[in-house]
């Protein structure tokens, strides 16, 4: 199965992090599986990208090379940098997709786990494409 960088590491989030012994044997091996080599983290550069926020209304953009003094919304000058661990960014040239083969037991654990995420109804727009992949149209009914 072809998967981009931003696919294997919504897979990784998506596997239970608590379970049965065979369970979590299963999920350590693709942990394995779907993670990225040292070789791909190099050539990806992974990074929080820096934000800039602004203290007084709480209004946050990413700051990029020049640093905010003033917020673009309320005109504060108490504007703050730091990086958000809530999201990654990395090179787009160096995010190439890679064929990942998965054994049917953590196919079965990532299609369950998509349903039960469906049924609870929060499915995020972003893993749509990437739950298609795993489950059919039939199951999701």
């Amino acid at each position: 199965m072809e998967l981009k960088v931003a696919e294997r590491l919504m897979l990784l989030n998506l596997l239970p992090k608590e379970g049965d012994l065979t369970t979590l044997r299963v999920v350590r091996e693709a942990i394995h599986t779907i993670g990225l080599s040292d070789e791909e983290l190099t050539a990806l550069e992974i990074k929080h990208p820096v934000q800039a926020i602004c203290q007084d209304c709480g209004f946050r953009v990413d700051a990029g090379e020049i640093p905010l003094v003033r917020c673009p919304k309320c005109g504060s000058d108490k504007v703050v940098q730091g990086e958000d661990p809530t999201r990654l960014i990395w090179k787009a040239e160096a995010d190439v997709s890679k064929d990942i083969t998965l054994g049917k037991k953590v196919t079965q654990i990532i299609r369950e786990t998509f349903l039960k995420v469906s049924e609870e109804k929060k499915l995020t727009m972003a893993q749509v494409d990437l739950c298609d992949k795993f489950v059919s149209d039939d199951e999701n009914e």
